[in-house]
């Protein structure tokens, strides 16, 4: 515990300084300050930058963490391990468009094939560390969990329906259509077990490991959000509040890594027990 407490007050401080810093646009971006060239310059370098990092991070503390488990929570975080290194490429490509040539990536890239495939794999991920939990017994029964996240995932395939009936609708290139389906279709997959690990962390409020899942299942949550906000905002043409989105970004993967890194920390101090 005392690495985490020299290394997370820091790194709290410095989130809430990127995030006031993001959110402040909301309210002047028109002051001279957003309106600057190298303000844009690096905030689109911190965003861009911070994504890579957490991805990368969260693929190297996934793989350490399968040589310290066996069997079904092993592959748990193999699947982890390749979610993360896939979006890591997919990242790394919209940075070199961004910081590299200094253009917006195209729709569709080679940066949405990274991503796709990285999303079943995280979606099976979060659905074996839910199998995993309810097979010790203690955190409640297959028929209560499967119930909360049916109740979760109903209302947001309605929502998904209202979001990519537009996208449908428009007639566009063949991939491009499919990619913008894939993204929303895979966030409501992942919600519902997401939730459940949640729900299933509050069992465990207080010690080490609810610590894992509260901030790899908020991470998500904020994650999903972006996404579902985002192909809004794209299909209405609506920009104003994108340092918001950026926001929810920027929180998701480094929470999400940070959840990856408390699992190894834990993980390491009983192997080494």
């Amino acid at each position: 515990m005392k690495a985490a407490s020299r290394v997370d007050p820091p790194l709290a401080l410095l989130a809430v300084v990127v995030v006031a810093v993001f959110l402040g646009k909301l309210w002047w971006a028109d002051t001279p300050f957003y309106e600057s060239g190298s303000t844009t310059s690096a905030l689109l370098a911190t965003g861009a930058l911070v994504k890579l990092a957490s991805l990368a991070l969260g693929a190297v503390f996934s793989a350490r963490l399968t040589g310290l488990f066996e069997g079904a929570s092993r592959f748990g975080w193999r699947l982890c391990t390749f979610w993360f290194a896939s979006w890591t490429v997919g990242q790394a490509i919209l940075a070199w468009h961004q910081l590299v040539l200094e253009v917006s990536a195209p729709f569709p890239s080679p940066a949405d094939a990274f991503f796709v495939a990285g999303y079943p794999a995280m979606v099976a991920a979060l659905v074996t560390f839910v199998w995993t939990g309810v097979a010790t017994g203690l955190v409640g029964t297959t028929r209560s969990h499967a119930l909360l996240g049916t109740a979760v995932g109903v209302p947001f395939v309605g929502l998904a329906v209202v979001v990519l009936r537009p996208v449908i609708a428009a007639q566009g290139a063949p991939l491009a259509t499919a990619i913008n389906i894939a993204y929303p279709a895979f966030d409501i997959l992942a919600l519902a077990p997401t939730v459940v690990l949640l729900r299933i962390a509050a069992r465990f409020a207080g010690g080490a490991l609810f610590l894992v899942w509260a901030l790899t299942s908020t991470g998500i949550v904020f994650l999903v959000a972006g996404d579902l906000l985002y192909g809004w905002f794209s299909l209405l043409q609506f920009t104003a509040l994108d340092p918001l989105l950026d926001v929810f970004f920027l929180l998701g993967y480094a929470l999400v890594a940070r959840g990856a890194f408390q699992q190894l920390r834990i993980s390491s101090v009983g192997a080494v027990a």
